[in-house]
């Protein structure tokens, strides 16, 4: 076990939090760690989360400074992304790159990735529909996290695409009979 990681969550895929994702703010309603990325800093300086919708600010921050969208520290030699399969075919993201320990707390404590059934709200942004052109908001029956160790940020209908290098390794987790969320070979 990691001696910088705090022990969390519900499902098995994993049980630890790495130092930093846990050092985040904790949101009271989720009781969980908020994603630096879906942090929206307004012009006041007070901070609205929202699980749902990426900050594009954040995207260009992660991207520039190479940051992991969780956690919002530095990125390492290698980084991964997470994503339906579509996602994962294509290596397009609407999330930003991460590390891996901090994708594999994650699959652990989201409840969306966490468990199948569970539906996420439909919170956007009030400018639009919350989604890039294109895009589907259905959940995959499996998530893939991909790793590479470069990426591209592009905007696409006002939406921060993340494009990620070929995968030098991919890690397959899917769900099984509980609708719980488990690595598959």
């Amino acid at each position: 076990m990691d001696p910088d990681a705090t022990t969390r969550g519900t499902g098995d895929v994993n049980r630890t939090i790495p130092e930093a994702l846990a050092a985040r703010p904790i949101d009271p309603k989720r009781n969980l760690p908020t994603p630096w990325a879906n942090e929206h800093v307004r012009d006041d300086g007070t901070v609205d989360v929202n699980f749902a919708v990426v900050s594009n600010e954040r995207a260009f921050e992660c991207t520039e400074l190479r940051l992991c969208g969780l956690c919002g520290e530095g990125l390492d030699y290698w980084i991964t992304f997470l994503g339906g399969p579509k996602a994962a075919e294509l290596r397009t993201y609407g999330d930003p790159p991460m590390h891996e320990a901090c994708a594999i707390a994650s699959l652990d404590l989201c409840p969306h990735l966490a468990v199948k059934r569970h539906k996420r709200r439909q919170v956007h942004r009030q400018d639009d529909d919350g989604l890039p052109p294109g895009w589907i908001d259905t959940k995959p029956d499996r998530w893939i996290l991909g790793y590479t160790r470069d990426f591209k940020l592009k905007m696409v209908g006002g939406y921060a695409i993340f494009f990620a290098a070929p995968f030098k390794q991919v890690r397959v987790f899917a769900y099984d009979d509980n609708e719980q969320l488990h690595e598959v070979a």
